[in-house]
């Protein structure tokens, strides 16, 4: 089913270096809104991004033919003699390596029939419409079957794939004049894993009715709880994003802000990126520039160990690569990017955690969340603490505060853990939108935060 071969040459092309990266992509879309089809398509694409490294600057280029290569890497050659010549202060820090990960076929969603797909989304389309107060709503579907090969002029050749499915369930309910909206996404490498969910589903149906008379928090700080996915987005919107390295060259107050040796959380606190976890949203274990995924600590017990790094901003800063080149598809060139980001687990039970609270807020689920010195989560299911129990649903408009002073304020991590996986969702930066990624970590209880 391959479109590429990858039995083309990469050489150094007048000493300079050049690496080229192959895509090919097999994906599927289907919506069913309010029961109805609106669409079900499958998208097969592939693309080739070339680039050369000549007098100190990246030159790159695309194309959909393998036959193209040698002579797009001439044209760049050619294009880099019009531009002033500059001494090269780029290291780059990469050794040769021959891996074929290509392990996930078997997995491969593309195979399945598109009316198989259909049929698992209508059944929980028939549990969705036994909740009559469930007034409108969407099932979005995604599979993504991928294969990457990636070469380069020191001797780099590199293949893997990753396989990826889930839906997502955006809704609105009604009743008595109130109204809440959220959404519910199950997801993972393997389509069977999307079957037998329906359970779990009503579940979770059922605890939407209980928003729909729910008061809005008392604006206030508040011990507050993050769930492990809250965790995830607070550990990816808020902190992941200011690692990424190319947000400090040339920038000494964000380079002084993260100060590396610095202790910034309590000691129970790490935060690592890794892109080696297979089923996962963010599994690479190579990335855009043929770069072995690291388990990157970000802040090991409570320092600030690392940032992330392409090979340009890791030679620019003096430090080593870190396996976050990435690209969100063969027209772009990589970027500084996360892959998995999580917090570490820690030897606390949830409900120990929570025992001691005499009024506090727990943040379940989350919409949306931004940030780099400060961050802004807004939540979707909540619960008030009372006198250390979950208690009343509550609506909570927003959750706020300062990245450091919020990670100096964790009081405790549990021992629960999880990745979230979201086959719809994505991280965007630059240009380059919804990129997979996974995030995720323990419950976390914070001492102070403000909420409104």
């Amino acid at each position: 089913m391959n479109r590429y071969t990858g039995d083309f040459k990469v050489y150094p092309i007048n000493n300079h270096f050049v690496d080229v990266r192959c895509e090919e992509e097999y994906l599927t879309e289907i919506n069913i809104k309010d029961g109805k089809i609106k669409y079900a398509t499958e998208t097969p694409s592939s693309g080739i991004f070339i680039r050369i490294f000549k007098n100190n600057k990246w030159f790159m280029t695309s194309t959909t033919d393998e036959k193209n290569i040698k002579n797009k890497i001439k044209g760049l050659d050619e294009l880099a003699d019009n531009v002033a010549h500059e001494k090269s202060g780029l290291k780059l820090n990469i050794d040769p390596i021959q891996d074929n990960l290509i392990k996930y076929e078997h997995l491969n969603p593309s195979k399945r029939k598109i009316k198989d797909k259909i049929e698992i989304l209508r059944e929980y389309d028939e549990v969705i419409k036994k909740f009559k107060y469930i007034r409108s709503y969407q099932l979005v579907y995604n599979d993504k079957y991928l294969v990457k090969r990636i070469k380069n002029s020191l001797g780099t050749d590199i293949a893997y794939d990753k396989s990826i499915c889930g839906f997502t369930l955006y809704f609105t309910a009604a009743e008595g004049g109130n109204m809440f909206s959220g959404s519910i996404s199950i997801g993972n490498n393997t389509l069977d894993h999307l079957m037998n969910k329906e359970e779990a589903l009503k579940e979770r149906l059922k605890e939407v009715k209980g928003f729909l008379k729910a008061k809005h928090v008392k604006e206030g700080s508040y011990t507050t709880v993050l769930s492990e996915s809250a965790t995830g987005v607070f550990v990816h919107e808020s902190f992941g994003h200011k690692s990424e390295a190319d947000f400090m060259i040339g920038d000494k107050s964000s380079q002084n802000e993260w100060a590396i040796g610095e202790k910034v959380a309590n000691e129970k606190v790490s935060i690592i990126d890794y892109g080696g976890l297979p089923a996962s949203c963010g599994y690479i274990p190579y990335d855009d520039e043929g770069v072995p995924s690291y388990k990157t600590y970000l802040v090991k017990d409570g320092v600030l160990s690392s940032r992330l790094h392409t090979l340009t901003t890791a030679s620019l800063m003096g430090e080593r690569p870190t396996g976050n080149g990435r690209s969100v598809d063969a027209e772009h060139e990589p970027i500084v990017r996360m892959t998995n980001t999580y917090m570490k687990r820690g030897d606390i039970p949830f409900e120990d955690m929570i025992s001691d609270i005499k009024l506090g807020v727990y943040i379940k689920t989350v919409h949306s969340g931004f940030g780099m010195s400060t961050f802004t989560l807004t939540p979707g299911l909540s619960y008030m603490i009372r006198k250390g129990k979950i208690a009343e649903p509550v609506i909570v408009s927003a959750v706020a505060g300062s990245i450091f002073e919020t990670l100096e304020s964790i009081e405790a991590v549990s021992n629960d853990f999880k990745l979230i996986f979201n086959a719809q969702g994505g991280c965007s930066k630059l240009n380059q939108t919804k990129l997979p990624v996974g995030f995720g970590g323990p419950k976390i209880r914070i001492k102070s935060l403000e909420i409104s």
